[in-house]
């Protein structure tokens, strides 16, 4: 395990009870980062929890399912949904030498009401060879062979529908809902906290606001097998959903919403 490594999950990890008027409050060693689409190219898998992960008080956070992470942000697959957590830091040279000032978190809270995601309908498909044995007080025996995943799917999210989640080097990661036979895509609504919306171009796209800067989350896509289906984004106040065109009901519907682009580029920041 690197050096390092369990402060950071730690001091992350903790933020997901940490009210946002706090989130200023932490020290860390994160570059600032400014391409988040760049930087999420760069994850290859999600890093299942056995017993890793802890708060502050170095206590399990067992509602952590799984989680993903470079250098600047840290997604995290809960039982309540998805939290992002975004660092920046900056640097300011003093005497010809660069001093590190306190980062400043952002978080993102994108829960699904009713949505069932717990470890039992869970299934994590396309595991590391490698993996990384860890040794805390909480667990002297080691929590062992732990690795990463490329494909995570939740199913039966809600009644008929999965929330399959892919992790790629080169493709970043991505997520979509599939709407099996039967069931209703109308289900389907994500709750942002932490976060202002802003609906772009007709509803195509949103725009996330934060303390640190806005992420754009791009255009939604659906298909009913190999037909695209006309589909936008329905804000009402910190909720969304999708509003989707007519389709063959008798066939999966696969909707797209591009995470590659979602935490694609941080507008706000210094240079």
């Amino acid at each position: 395990m690197r050096p390092g490594l369990f402060t950071r999950l730690t001091c992350a990890i903790s933020l997901l009870a940490c009210p946002a008027s706090r989130l200023a409050a932490h020290t860390h060693e994160t570059e600032k980062v400014k391409n988040l689409l760049a930087v999420t190219s760069g994850i290859t898998g999600f890093e299942e929890n056995k017993g890793q992960f802890t708060d502050q008080e170095d206590k399990p956070v067992p509602f952590v399912l799984f989680k993903a992470g470079a250098q600047g942000v840290d997604f995290y697959i809960t039982e309540n949904g998805l939290t992002l957590v975004l660092l920046q830091k900056e640097h300011k040279a003093e005497n010809g030498k660069h001093a590190d000032t306190p980062v400043e978190y952002a978080r993102i809270d994108m829960k699904l009401p009713g949505a069932q995601i717990r470890k039992e309908n869970i299934l994590a498909e396309l595991p590391s060879k490698d993996f990384t044995n860890y040794y805390y007080a909480h667990a002297p025996q080691g929590i062992k062979e732990v690795r990463k995943y490329g494909r995570i799917t939740v199913h039966n999210i809600y009644p008929g529908i999965d929330w399959v989640w892919h992790a790629d080097a080169a493709q970043g990661m991505k997520y979509d809902f599939v709407v099996h036979p039967g069931a209703d895509p109308a289900q389907i609504k994500m709750e942002y906290q932490w976060a202002d919306i802003i609906p772009q171009e007709g509803n195509s796209s949103i725009r996330l606001h934060t303390p640190l800067g806005d992420l754009l989350e791009g255009g939604l896509r659906t298909f009913c097998g190999e037909k695209e289906i006309p589909s936008a984004y329905t804000v009402k106040g910190k909720s969304v959903s999708f509003r989707i065109a007519g389709y063959d009901r008798s066939k999966d519907l696969v909707i797209d919403p591009p995470l590659t682009l979602m935490w694609g580029t941080y507008f706000g920041g210094n240079s």
